[in-house]
């Protein structure tokens, strides 16, 4: 992945999103309603991250339609302006 800026990682990578990320990691591979309910989230806006992450490549569907993280590290670096 890459980011042009810190700004647009956060939006990107929101808090919300992360914890979605971590929770699937963990427990995953589950159904978009299940990590919802488990998360005590929307379904609706649990359904708007999911598509996020997936269009940018951090989580992927599995044929029988659960979701989830195909990464064990992700690491990031953060260059500084000069």
């Amino acid at each position: 992945l890459f980011f042009a800026d810190m700004p647009t990682l956060l939006k990107t990578l929101t808090s919300e999103r992360w914890r979605l990320v971590e929770h699937l990691k963990r427990d995953g591979p589950l159904s978009i309603n299940a990590v919802a309910q488990q998360l005590g989230r929307n379904y609706k806006n649990v359904h708007g991250d999911v598509k996020r992450l997936m269009d940018i490549g951090l989580i992927e569907r599995l044929e029988d339609g659960r979701i989830r993280v195909p990464f064990s590290s992700i690491i990031a670096e953060l260059k500084m302006a000069a």
